[in-house]
């Protein structure tokens, strides 16, 4: 965006008039040889040249160069706007991810907890008489997949955090207890 802009500055920089100037200057001095006569040329000839230039017609270029880069600008605006919404967009879907995640921990980590408990019970039941050999093997089961997804939760916590770190451009525990007193 910056460089349309200072090509548009250099555009209407040349809309002034454009000199160029030329100089050159000449010294004959007199000579006993042909083709000089002192009579004329008192000793020797000096000569001297100034040109200016200045373009008359440019063949509409500069209005078409002029609108191109009215267009660059227009469109990098545009894109600068676009890139910014979608950095918005990803900083708060990465921070719902970090606040789900971490409710799926709470979750995960009570659900654990429960099954820890039931499973004693279960042991003192089985132990008495009161329940099957099977219904120990299952409370296990649940637990073990409770524990597997209780460590799950807590990997996918972690990565979110990370890709909401990255997006804010900080440390994870900085970013964000900013951002929770941000929102």
């Amino acid at each position: 965006m910056q460089s349309a802009t200072l090509s548009r500055d250099e555009l209407l920089t040349t809309k002034l008039p454009q000199l160029s100037f030329e100089g050159s200057a000449i010294y004959a001095p007199s000579s006993n040889h042909f083709g000089y006569d002192p009579a004329i040329s008192n000793g020797g000839q000096f000569s001297g040249q100034i040109v200016a230039r200045q373009s008359v017609y440019d063949g509409g270029i500069r209005n078409i160069r002029a609108n191109q880069i009215g267009v660059d600008i227009d469109l990098r605006a545009k894109e600068y706007r676009l890139a910014e919404r979608d950095l918005r967009y990803a900083v708060k879907q990465a921070f719902i991810e970090v606040l789900r995640s971490g409710e799926e921990i709470q979750l995960g980590a009570e659900s654990v907890g429960q099954l820890t408990d039931y499973l004693e019970k279960v042991k003192q039941l089985s132990g008495g008489g009161n329940a099957s050999y099977t219904d120990l093997l299952k409370t296990k089961v649940q637990l073990s997949n409770a524990e597997i997804s209780y460590e799950k939760s807590r990997e996918s916590s972690s990565l979110a955090k990370y890709t909401l770190a990255e997006l804010l451009g900080g440390t994870i525990g900085h970013s964000l207890h900013r951002r929770r007193h941000v929102e």
